[in-house]
This record gives C-alpha cells, sequence and structure tokens, in this order.
C-alpha cells in the first residue's frame, strides 16, 4: 500500500474512534437521539465509502508505477 492509503487509513480509525465515543456517549443518556446517532453512523460509513475510494485509486496507480 502507497503512503496515501496508510495515511486513509490512519483518518478512517480515527474517525471511528471518535464517532464510536459519540455513539457510546449518547446511548448511555436518558433520551436517545436517534436522528444524531442516525447521523453519526451515515458519517462512519461515509468515511469508509471514501477510503474503500482511495484504496483502489492507490491500487491502481501501483499499476501504473
Amino acid at each position: 500500500m502507497r503512503v496515501t492509503g496508510d495515511i486513509a487509513r490512519l483518518l478512517q480509525v480515527l474517525v471511528h474512534r471518535e464517532i464510536g465515543i459519540l455513539l457510546a456517549h449518547l446511548r448511555r443518556r436518558s433520551t436517545l437521539l436517534p436522528e444524531r446517532i442516525t447521523r453519526l453512523t451515515a458519517t462512519a460509513r461515509t468515511v469508509d465509502a471514501v477510503i474503500e475510494r482511495i484504496a483502489l485509486m492507490d491500487e491502481s496507480a501501483a499499476c501504473w508505477d
């Protein structure tokens, strides 16, 4: 994997950690905010999709090197 992919994976881990902390906090509260949980989950999915695209671009670029 190239440097771009490594950086992308690191960002993915950091974002998932931050979202996980927020979700855990929201779940502990007596009044859950379903719309906020839904948005955070959607953000995590979006990050995953972007990371996957970066990895594919990385692999494609490696083929041309």
